[in-house]
């Protein structure tokens, strides 16, 4: 957790955000002395025609920047599984523990990718 590295989580969250037209609304907690958490919300109107195809067009361009810059999500959506499918080092260990864990896919079957 260093200043630098805050800083730039919210700075790419909120070019992100408004880039799409959406007003940036961020979160960080502080977990330990050692790592922040930021939390990024996507606020829009539903009823608004296209707003949830934006909607998700940004978020999963928010996951690809944060990603590419070493700020992994701890915890996806499940509309968002299929970004693990890469060989990124979170996706890959997620992938050998779910394997390990449950060979069968009896868990929460396309939650978290295995292929």
């Amino acid at each position: 957790m260093e200043g630098e590295h805050v800083a730039r989580m919210v700075h790419l969250a909120r070019e992100v955000l408004l880039g799409y037209g959406f007003e940036p609304g961020i979160s960080l907690t502080l977990i330990t002395e050692r790592s922040a958490c930021c939390v990024v919300s996507i606020s829009y109107d539903r009823d608004e025609a296209g707003q949830d195809e934006q909607a998700m067009a940004c978020y999963k361009h928010l996951l690809g920047v944060m990603t590419e810059h070493g700020y992994y999500s701890y915890r996806l959506g499940i509309q968002a599984m299929s970004e693990l499918s890469g060989d990124d080092v979170p996706g890959g260990l997620l992938r050998t523990i779910k394997t390990a864990l449950d060979p069968n896919g009896v868990l929460a079957p396309g939650r978290y990718q295995t292929t």
